[in-house]
């Protein structure tokens, strides 16, 4: 499901998180609840209100 907004992210049960990797700038963004934080994530990031992709094994995620 691609999200187009923070609300739909909320209405959808997504869980939000601060992203983080080092030497970037951390993320803030929300996944679906069944997604593996370990595997290949799609998110929406509210930085830049769009969808991603991102290789959890890089990041440290912080929920919110």
């Amino acid at each position: 499901m691609k999200m187009t907004c923070d609300n739909d992210c909320t209405i959808n049960g997504w869980i939000e998180y601060e992203a983080e990797s080092f030497g970037h700038d951390d993320l803030h963004i929300s996944v679906n609840p069944s997604s593996n934080l370990d595997d290949v994530v799609v998110a929406f990031c509210h930085d830049t209100q769009e969808m991603i992709r991102l290789n959890g094994w890089n990041f440290t995620f912080y929920k919110i």
